[in-house]
């Protein structure tokens, strides 16, 4: 059973950046990948706790503890 949903999000742009630097494959592959996920919008909805991989690790650090 589960308690609570968390999700990550960062803007599209990032997520595409890291996916091609991560897995070396070409803008297209990242895209794709990407939209063959739940929107963002949609996981946020969802979601209990939301946290952004864009924020200094301090922020984060508070944010669950």
């Amino acid at each position: 059973m589960v308690h609570e949903v968390w999700v990550a999000v960062l803007p599209e742009e990032e997520a595409v950046s890291r996916i091609m630097q991560r897995d070396g494959v070409p803008r297209a592959d990242a895209l794709h990948r990407l939209h063959s996920q739940y929107p963002s919008q949609r996981q946020v909805e969802q979601a209990n706790v939301v946290l952004s991989t864009m924020w200094e690790p301090e922020v984060t650090q508070r944010q669950v503890r």
